[in-house]
């Protein structure tokens, strides 16, 4: 694998002088751990059931659950080294790809100890389940005549690492008749030009030509080679097709409408955010929603979605009716009602973690029936953390700044006074040893706004050693928290990192661009990015201000935040402590954003009655006039 190698010496020789660069992982950590989607949707490895009877065709996989799945169907194929995912392909015919690399089902190298990179090896591989070409479901027996083929799309590196011309992506076949694989009956060879983004997926076609495989028991798989030695050598599949009628020339479109990706999350700049720190100015205006034709034909279609939260839906939106041209002529759907659908909804207050479901529909018109019905359905998650996030939680590159001492923060706003109690950082992992130098040691620090982007240091913290995960992760994020929590005040900040003596390489999501938000500094001051994506560093905050620390008095904590809450949790009764009496009131919210009690604060110390209220998580919101100066999560404990 020599793309590592020429990637970094061509940074080298353009500039002479370090800067921010991209490189591929050495790992994929998001192969189990899915952040930002549902907790009870995270695809662990699967153990996969027996079929008693072996599938019918026509077989059609387009790996349309990728936002929620990183393991093949269990119903289709019979292995789960492939990555399902929908974040390395380029413009795929429709939402999720299965990604070839050289890593194993777990995220790790297949030959982690190994070091020359320019050999390479059978890395990953995609099974089919055992497929009957005797007959067809309705008892016909299947001819050679009857022009059987299996077409796919595939694509070299996408937004991942180019395979070089030794590297390949290969198909074979199982022939019953002769019990063996009948490896290569179609292969492609890698880039000699590692680096070029790929960015179209061509078609690849293979008749079954041989009565061999006319039996019960067919298999075909894809595999890999690869250095195998980190998440190199990238190639991707999608929309895999096996039938009969199939005709190499004529057989090149499918009667079907699709989503491309999933959609931009709903709020304006980030993925994730503290519920206490949301606003309705936090809301995007429109969010962006890629559906193409991959027909020939023109398609009357509607599109909509439905957000719910906790089994209830809370909002929903229909996008109307539109004529869609074929891909091929128009590209993606650009009518704004369905490409840029307006977001009206404001989330109420809600606890720290919640999620909201967001399931986007189109739907088409006429008698003819939809060549994949599944990818007209995709789902996304609107998650409230106790996090700011730039990225999707998906990492498909690693960041660096290759420069001593290099420093990288990311732009945040703070709209409610709240304690920064550290930050969540996916690391490119290394090795265990290489870990524990010194040189890796870096510094979670804060910076004002300056002329250029961050400004004037306001905060850093002790000296932190990156955490890897070198077996089974039990997240991919990890979490730093700092010594000296800081208070800071609404207003912008810029939150990241210095680092030490080595550089330090952290996930890139490709998908998301924040590039206007995240500045680096390599030596010679500030600079906005020039890649495209979002650096995995996520700044943590508190609910609640720390408790002053011995010596520091009551006043003080006054001066930085007005009302003091107590006890938390509650049961009988709530008190708000304050010197802010005059035009102060209170309001206290549920889940569902319905407001339970409210009025003003008449005392110093104003008491609320909460003996009669359910057992459960409740939102207090302070106001002085009209302004909300506090927001605080309030649980009720009998």
């Amino acid at each position: 694998m020599m793309f590592r190698t020429t990637f970094i010496l061509i940074f080298v020789s353009l500039s002479g002088f370090a800067q921010e660069a991209l490189k591929p992982l050495n790992y994929n950590l998001n192969y189990i751990h899915r952040d930002l989607a549902a907790e009870k949707q995270i695809a662990a490895p699967i153990a996969y059931k027996t079929l008693s009877t072996s599938l019918n065709i026509p077989f059609i996989e387009d790996f349309y659950y990728s936002p929620t799945k990183s393991y093949p169907d269990q119903n289709k194929w019979s292995d789960e080294m492939a990555y399902i995912n929908s974040g390395y392909g380029i413009a795929p015919p429709s939402i999720g790809v299965a990604t070839f690399d050289g890593l194993n089902k777990f995220g790790y190298p297949y030959f982690p100890t190994l070091t020359n990179n320019a050999l390479s090896r059978v890395s990953d591989t995609l099974t089919s389940r055992e497929i009957n070409l005797l007959t067809t479901a309705t008892s016909q027996t299947l001819q050679l005549s009857d022009s059987l083929a299996l077409s796919f799309y595939y694509q070299a590196r996408g937004y991942g690492d180019a395979p070089e011309l030794t590297d390949s992506l290969v198909l074979d076949f199982f022939s019953p008749g002769k019990n063996q694989w009948i490896n290569k009956v179609w292969f492609s060879k890698g880039n000699a030009n590692g680096n070029i983004y790929d960015t179209v997926f061509k078609r690849g076609f293979v008749k079954i030509d041989s009565s061999d495989y006319l039996k019960d028991g067919f298999k075909f798989r894809f595999r890999n080679r690869s250095c195998g030695t980190g998440n190199y050598d990238h190639w991707h599949l999608d929309y895999i097709y096996l039938d009969k009628d199939r005709s190499r020339k004529n057989d090149t479109a499918y009667n079907d409408i699709a989503f491309a990706y999933v959609p931009t999350p709903f709020l304006r700049d980030y993925s994730a955010m503290p519920w206490e720190q949301y606003s309705a100015s936090e809301r995007v205006a429109s969010n962006k929603v890629k559906i193409k034709n991959n027909g020939i034909a023109n398609v009357n279609m509607t599109y909509e979605y439905k957000i719910d939260t906790s089994g209830q839906q809370v909002h929903s939106y229909t996008g109307g009716a539109f004529v869609l041209n074929p891909f091929k002529q128009v590209g993606y759907n650009s009518n704004a009602n369905h490409a840029s659908p307006p977001f009206t909804y404001t989330f109420p207050p809600m606890p720290d973690s919640i999620d909201y479901r967001i399931k986007h529909y189109i739907f088409r018109s006429g008698s003819s029936a939809d060549f994949i019905a599944e990818n007209d359905t995709v789902v996304q998650y609107q998650k409230f953390r106790n996090y700011y996030a730039l990225d999707d939680g998906s990492a498909e590159a690693g960041y660096y700044i290759n420069a001593a001492g290099g420093k990288i923060a990311i732009k945040i706003n703070v709209n409610v006074a709240d304690s920064f109690l550290g930050a969540k950082i996916y690391f490119d992992p290394v090795s265990s040893v290489q870990s524990q130098t010194n040189s890796l040691g870096f510094r979670i620090a804060v910076w004002s706004p300056g002329a250029n982007g961050p400004g004037i240091l306001q905060f850093r913290d002790t000296i932190f050693r990156p955490k890897y995960y070198n077996l089974s992760p039990d997240h991919s994020f990890a979490e730093f928290k700092l010594v000296r929590p800081k208070l800071l005040q609404p207003g912008t900040y810029y939150i990241g990192i210095q680092q030490f003596a080595d550089y330090i390489t952290f996930g890139f999501d490709m998908n998301t661009d924040h590039s206007a938000t995240t500045y680096y500094d390599s030596g010679a001051g500030w600079t906005q990015s020039t890649e495209k994506g979002a650096v995995m560093i996520r700044p943590v905050f508190g609910k609640t201000l720390p408790p002053p620390p011995v010596g520091i008095s009551e006043e003080t904590v006054f001066k930085d935040n007005p009302f003091l809450i107590f006890p938390n949790p509650a049961s009988d009764q709530l008190v708000i402590r304050t010197k802010q009496v005059e035009k102060a009131s209170y309001s206290l919210i549920n889940v569902m954003g319905q407001e339970i009690t409210a009025g003003d604060i008449d005392s110093t110390d104003e008491r609320i009655n909460t003996s009669s209220l359910s057992n459960g998580i409740y939102i207090l919101v302070l106001k002085v006039g009209a302004e909300k100066v506090q927001q605080q999560k309030i649980i009720i404990q009998h």
